[in-house]
């Protein structure tokens, strides 16, 4: 009589991976696109206004550039990600080494920790 050892996966499948991929490609050129926009946005508001009309555009253009920002920062993430499914490293925690469930990544493609050690306090 044989017994089946059952054993944890220790990666995600060239399918598993190229969903990834399929979905952080595509918050990319969503998050470009934002990006664009927004740029758009800062340079319309960086018109010739009386010293008096300025201030609210001002107030309108830092909270964009802080976005802008912000998005910039999430689009370099994504690209991290994507070098991790090139390396087939993709999914799995920095810190353990085990596999970050699908559920996780898929609500937060750029996630290198597993809950557990995301959890942890310093």
């Amino acid at each position: 009589m044989s017994v089946e050892v059952k054993t944890e996966k220790d990666s995600y499948s060239a399918a598993e991976l190229e969903e990834f991929r399929q979905i952080i490609t595509k918050k990319i050129e969503e998050n470009k696109s934002e990006i664009k926009r927004i740029s758009l946005d800062i340079r319309d508001n960086q018109d010739d206004l009386s010293l008096d009309d300025q201030v609210v555009p001002y107030i309108h253009t830092t909270e964009n550039l802080r976005i802008l920002r912000r998005l910039e920062g999430y689009v370099n993430q994504l690209g991290y990600a994507l070098l991790r499914i090139e390396n087939r490293t993709y999914g799995k925690c920095c810190i353990t080494g085990t596999l970050i469930p699908k559920e996780r990544l898929m609500a937060t493609p750029t996630t290198t920790k597993c809950i557990e050690v995301k959890n942890q306090k310093n």
